[in-house]
């Protein structure tokens, strides 16, 4: 609903969570192993960290609190959106970020992970064009906002494009 939601015992993640609106506020662990966490007009809140294990953590909207993302995948927007994180974001050797690129505008064009304390970086960075979109030589794509960042992806797919269209 339009307020706050509380759940106040450990919470293990296999299916689907959608957040439609207002706020869904944990106050003992988060972990997903498996399934799915979709920001789709709500937040997520947590004092410590949100833990993504496995499955996937998507949408458009803010997570105030750490996200852990050890071995799952960050969908940003809604093909394409943004999503925050107000707190920290850590991606593991086996965590992937998927970008979507569909014009020149943050945002509303292309995916934006907005991190405003600190990414610590590794795993895979997957790039997509969406809309029949092909990029202009020279537009730079900013994909992740961030305080600061330790780290770096081990691994990137899609930067080919074919037709000797690299990113």
């Amino acid at each position: 609903g339009p307020g706050t939601s509380y759940v106040a015992v450990p919470f293990y993640n296999s299916g689907t969570v959608n957040v439609e609106s207002g706020v869904l506020q944990f106050s003992n662990s988060f972990a997903q192993n498996a399934g799915a966490t979709w920001l789709s007009g709500g937040s997520l809140t947590k004092s410590g960290a949100l833990v993504f294990n496995g499955g996937t953590l998507g949408g458009k909207g803010t997570i105030t609190g750490t996200v852990s993302n050890i071995g799952g995948t960050v969908l940003p927007g809604s093909s394409p959106g943004i999503l925050r994180i107000a707190g920290d974001y850590t991606q593991g050797p086996t965590g992937t970020l998927n970008i979507e690129l569909g014009g020149d505008v943050s945002g509303t064009q292309y995916d934006l992970l907005d991190v405003t304390g600190a990414a610590s970086l590794s795993g895979t960075l997957n790039v997509s064009l969406i809309n029949g979109f092909t990029p202009v030589t020279g537009t730079v794509f900013q994909v992740i906002n961030y305080g600061s960042y330790s780290g770096g992806f081990s691994a990137f797919n899609g930067l080919s494009q074919g037709g000797g269209l690299v990113l």
